[in-house]
């Protein structure tokens, strides 16, 4: 009986091993695929310019290019998504449809940050524009509240509905954000890859449970010394 437990107990241990070892591996090779992935986004950014297209099937091919614009700003409409903050500012940023013309789709520009008391003293360009930024999918993180566009509520930027809740039929389904730029409102911003990474940390935790787990294990199995005072543990005699 005594060698049945040990054997269950070791076999236990394997099992545990291998499950932690392999998460802690399993990580490991997320670490490298998200590493490339980043290391693509950069190569995106740092690249040349392109123009925008008249219009965009897959969005994925595009998100963090560098993209260059032209056009004029429907300057009728403003788009506010809030809350947004900058250096302990609470405010929102400032999203304008530029219309292309040429039968080209009208793109959603974010110009940047403004604070809440200073939007009645942004104006919006009247004059043909040639911009240039970086290109984003719109995303709704989990936490994000609903939009409502019955009241010009935008937490994100849903830039269909928004679109068509000023007339017209469809946008581009990017944005391209404006970089920073010396003083003044809207302040543009760097637009960062909202991508976690995470995995060495999760690794490293993985292997380290691995590791107590094996220390645990081979103390464990460390003989007991006979306790001669112990009659359950009786000296031997000759």
């Amino acid at each position: 009986m005594k060698f049945h437990k040990k054997t269950k107990i070791f076999i236990s241990f394997i099992l545990m091993q291998a499950i932690l070892l392999s998460l802690g591996i399993w990580q490991v090779q997320r670490l490298a695929w998200k590493e490339d992935l980043l290391a693509r986004i950069e190569a995106r950014k740092a690249a040349d310019a392109v123009l925008l297209p008249a219009a965009i099937k897959a969005p994925e091919d595009w998100e963090y290019r560098r993209a260059r614009a032209a056009g004029t700003f429907d300057a009728a409409h403003v788009f506010w998504l809030k809350p947004r903050t900058d250096n302990g500012k609470v405010g929102a940023h400032m999203l304008v449809l530029l219309r292309r013309g040429d039968g080209k789709l009208p793109v959603f520009i974010n110009r940047g940050f403004v604070p809440d008391d200073a939007r009645e003293k942004v104006a919006v360009p009247t004059a043909p524009q040639t911009l240039e930024g970086i290109v984003q999918i719109p995303h709704k993180s989990t936490f994000t509240p609903d939009n409502n566009p019955a009241k010009n509520d935008w937490y994100w930027p849903d830039v269909q509905a928004m679109a068509r809740a000023v007339g017209y039929q469809m946008a581009l389904p990017v944005i391209v954000t404006l970089p920073p730029h010396d003083g003044g409102y809207p302040a543009g911003f760097a637009a960062a890859a909202q991508i976690r990474n995470n995995h060495l940390q999760y690794a490293l935790f993985w292997f380290g449970m691995a590791g107590i787990l094996m220390l645990v294990f081979a103390l464990s199995q460390r003989e007991k010394p006979a306790n001669p005072a112990n009659p359950a543990n009786p000296a031997k005699t000759e």
